[in-house]
């Protein structure tokens, strides 16, 4: 017990749990989590301590990634055992429990926060051998002062004063609150899980294929009527400033945010936070999907996209049936090249990527400083094993030099476009996905030329060939 990777639990360490047919008991839903591996959480940087550099905790059951829309979590599809024992450890609660989500914690206590992606109440319980751990939670009728030393949303105006709060006891024992109210987890020591259970703002525009599966794995899922429990903003006077219902997620609603991992977008990114690259890998791979090979390795030639794609692509795989091989970025890049080596440890941290170069020149030839391993001259593992390209190229310098007799070998996104064509004369990967991320600003008149150009089949243009 006790182990943590950045790969997290696998579907065998999930086949070794049992579901019990009596009452699921407290030390039955401890020792599956102790036989499981954790990942590090990097992301949920509202909950993280300080002094953190990642949490162990991860979401079963209804999330949404900021690539798709709501959607089951891709630990639900690997852990459907483990999922299965907690959604029936949550009803076991009583009459009146609707869930939507499972929030699982290890061994840190979250900071002071609210959660906006909640809606009604929360069912929350402390597993493990531990003392301390208290949950606090904002009241004014409570007997517990705690400092707002931070900002929190809706709640600003307090920071830097004493708030009155309740702390409850959730050692082996459930607790209901309100988790859009401030709340944090006391300080412990020993080993202590929380789960924390609750509806997903915007469940009731989840597709109904994922609320299926839910309910398939023993989800309470909430009805319409649930809307009726929805939670406000609400200030430590106890005011309700503005009741939240489910449609607001949907409607991409100023509160709403991403959840858990899947939040790898981050501050000077470009990256548009809706595209959906899942919806996308379908539709090009066909019904084939389900039977991709046990490694579908990718490598990324990126310029703005982030780690989406390569999320995507782990969503739709178990695990351990893909590799990010090797990412790269173009330090040199006029808008976006001070981001490069930044998006490069995104990479590393939310899907493991294994090689990273900060030139396309390198990437091209598979070999380079890596930015990964920080080693100089490091050569991308099982070059030759890659099956997917991702690569994202401005279309505008090719539509400006459209008057042009030849272009200019000296412009620097010639060189990273004969890079990319480089790479794939090499390498002929089976598939290529190429967003051309400004084609809908390119007058439709030369939008031949661009792709003519991209693909490498323009005559007149034969430096690019």
């Amino acid at each position: 017990s006790g182990i943590h990777s950045n790969r997290g639990p696998t579907s065998k360490e999930d086949q070794v749990i049992e579901v019990p047919e009596a009452k699921v008991s407290e030390e039955c839903v401890f020792q599956a989590l102790e036989s499981i591996t954790w990942a590090q959480c990097f992301s949920r940087r509202n909950v993280r301590p300080k002094d953190q550099a990642f949490i162990e905790a991860f979401m079963l059951g209804l999330i949404k990634p900021y690539f798709q829309g709501l959607m089951c979590s891709r630990r639900t599809r690997i852990l459907p055992t483990l999922t299965r024992l907690l959604a029936k450890f949550g009803r076991e609660q009583g009459d009146g429990v609707a869930f939507t989500s499972i929030q699982l914690n290890k061994d840190y206590n979250a900071r002071l926060h609210v959660d906006k992606n909640n809606h009604g109440p929360s069912w929350i319980i402390g597993l493990g051998d531990y003392e301390g751990g208290e949950l606090w939670v904002m009241d004014k009728d409570g007997d517990y002062e705690l400092e707002f030393d931070e900002t929190i949303p809706n709640h600003g105006h307090l920071k830097g004063q004493m708030v009155r709060g309740k702390l409850y006891d959730i050692h082996n024992r459930w607790t209901e609150f309100d988790g859009n109210l401030p709340h944090k987890a006391m300080t412990f020591k020993g080993r202590r899980y929380s789960l924390v259970y609750f509806t997903r703002k915007g469940w009731l525009e989840a597709e109904k294929d994922h609320e299926r599966h839910l309910r398939d794995l023993g989800f309470p899922w909430p009805g319409a009527e649930f809307q009726a429990r929805a939670t406000g903003t609400v200030d430590h006077e106890g005011i309700v400033k503005r009741p939240r219902l489910a449609g607001d997620a949907a409607r991409g609603g100023m509160e709403d945010e991403v959840d858990e991992t899947e939040e790898m977008h981050f501050e000077g990114s470009n990256e548009p936070r809706l595209l959906d690259w899942a919806s996308i890998f379908r539709e090009v791979l066909g019904p084939s999907w389900a039977e991709a090979t046990p490694h579908l390795c990718l490598v990324a030639c990126q310029a703005g996209l982030g780690p989406g794609a390569a999320l995507a692509l782990q969503e739709l795989l178990p695990c351990d049936r893909s590799r990010v091989l090797c990412v790269a970025e173009d330090k040199t890049d006029p808008l976006q090249g001070s981001l490069a080596r930044q998006r490069i440890g995104v990479a590393r941290q939310s899907v493991r990527a294994e090689c990273g170069f900060s030139t396309l020149e390198e990437f091209a030839e598979g070999k380079g400083f890596c930015e990964v391993r920080h080693e100089e001259g490091k050569t991308v593992p099982d070059w030759k094993s890659a099956h997917l390209l991702i690569g994202s190229l401005r279309g505008a310098p090719i539509s400006n030099y459209k008057l042009m007799g030849r272009f200019s070998e000296d412009d620097k996104w010639v060189k990273n476009l004969q890079a990319l064509h480089r790479y794939m004369q090499r390498q002929r990967p089976s598939l290529v996905l190429l967003d051309i991320e400004d084609w809908s600003t390119i007058h439709v008149d030369h939008r031949r030329l661009v792709l003519q150009v991209i693909l490498g089949t323009n005559e007149k243009h034969g430096g690019l060939q």
